[in-house]
């Protein structure tokens, strides 16, 4: 053509011939002259077309080829670094050219170079403190993928951990756009820890995380449901989805994460609906947080299978019904946070053999009563009770409980402390999230 072309044409078709055209134009391109790395750009576009489908857009089906004819998407940029720009220029049969093509997509998708703390521009990233996690070096660095802020690999090299430092509730990076559905091309990635970002959309593909134990995706500005899939992650241990708007029911597939044991944590959401009787299967769960919700129905009595759990929170839902007297049977729990629901009727008498019971709170609801024996706790263990009704035979606290708490009234309230004052508490308080 006599009129040159601004790129040259790398993408190959999606039947490809044997060998790719690297006949020069007489023409010169007004890009730079990417001759040399002609062959090796075509092997890796060809390469990834077909090392993979995915269904990548939700509107239609689409394929690694469809996103790779795009220059414009993540996946075509990534591609480019690899063949033109990457020191390493690793080999198609290495073992970690595909993570490593993975995470360089997941910077272009999450807007890499806008990040405030080691993007591929940030010649400061190395420079941190020595011993901190944050001592790495920048993203699409020379470096392997292992020395990359963030990234954390087994002795193998293969990357195990995506856990920035300096993020969630310290300042630190705000990634911004989707997390790509490459990342699970990490088939030996455990834990996924990327808080306090915008990523506005659940991946409905996280479920292809099959050897994932940690997920942490709070605050992260997510609309939609929780996809099914996630429930698929039978290795998962810990999981915060906390303070996101997603809404939806809870699965009733939850009971497949029998694996979980340090967090359920979905606060701070939009879900609605009854809690669903299969989470009774989480029977080493230690800390289940569903506050701030829209759930419904009563209490599920297969929870007090849970004989692990130490903390409930369930504040601030439309819970209904009596409290459980088999809350008994949960012999670790520490903290149960009811306040803010339609509760109703007595707290039972047998609750009071709770002796590891620290805190309860029930204010805001309409129970009319706390059986004596559970406020007898208030002296034989120093248990904490922040309600709207009065303990017999017990002197409302004056002053606000110094004791801590997860959980804090947003209206007055009156508790119950092992020496109480001469004046009621009035002090007002908010609640924060675990």
């Amino acid at each position: 053509s006599k009129t040159p072309s601004l790129w040259p044409s790398i993408v190959p078709s999606k039947t490809p011939s044997l060998s790719p055209s690297i006949v020069p134009s007489k023409t010169p391109s007004l890009s730079p002259s990417t001759a040399p790395s002609t062959d090796r750009t075509a092997e890796i576009f060809t390469f990834l077309s077909g090392v993979t489908e995915f269904d990548v857009l939700s509107d239609r089906e689409s394929t690694e080829f469809d996103v790779l004819s795009d220059r414009e998407s993540p996946q075509y940029r990534a591609a480019i670094w690899m063949s033109l720009e990457d020191k390493l220029s690793l080999g198609l049969n290495e073992p970690n050219f595909l993570q490593r093509y993975a995470l360089a997509t997941f910077y272009f998708s999450t807007s890499g170079d806008d990040w405030r703390t080691c993007s591929r521009e940030d010649g400061n990233c190395v420079k941190r403190p020595n011993g901190s996690p944050g001592a790495k070096h920048a993203f699409l660095s020379g470096f392997t993928e292992c020395e990359w802020w963030g990234i954390f690999c087994d002795d193998s090299g293969m990357v195990t951990d995506i856990r920035p430092p300096g993020m969630g509730d310290k300042p630190g990076n705000y990634l911004d756009g989707t997390l790509p559905r490459e990342l699970s091309l990490i088939t030996s990635m455990t834990q996924l820890s990327l808080p306090s970002s915008s990523f506005k959309v659940f991946p409905e593909w996280i479920g292809d995380l099959t050897s994932l134990e940690t997920l942490t995706l709070y605050n992260d500005e997510m609309e939609g449901t929780i996809p099914e899939s996630l429930y698929s992650l039978v290795n998962l241990t810990e999981l915060r989805l906390d303070r996101n708007s997603l809404g939806g029911t809870i699965s009733t597939r939850i009971g497949n994460l029998v694996n979980m044991k340090d967090r359920f944590n979905v606060g701070g959401n939009k879900l609605y609906g009854a809690i669903p009787t299969e989470i009774g299967k989480l029977t080493n769960l230690v800390d289940l947080y569903l506050y701030d919700n829209l759930l419904t129905f009563t209490i599920p009595e297969t929870m007090f299978n849970m004989t692990s759990i130490e903390e409930i929170d369930f504040n601030t839902n439309l819970l209904s019904g009596t409290v459980p007297p088999n809350f008994a049977k949960l012999d670790s729990l520490e903290e149960l946070i009811l306040n803010k629901n339609d509760f109703t009727g007595v707290i039972p008498d047998a609750m009071g053999s709770m002796t590891n019971l620290e805190i309860l709170n029930i204010e805001e609801t309409d129970i009319t009563k706390i059986s004596e024996s559970v406020c007898d706790l208030v002296d034989l263990v120093n248990l904490e009770i922040t309600a709207d009704v009065l303990c017999d035979s017990k002197t409302p606290s004056l002053s606000p409980s110094t004791a801590p708490s997860k959980t804090r009234s947003l209206s007055p309230s009156i508790a119950f402390s092992k020496t109480p004052s001469l004046l009621p508490s009035t002090a007002p308080s908010t609640v924060v999230p675990p």
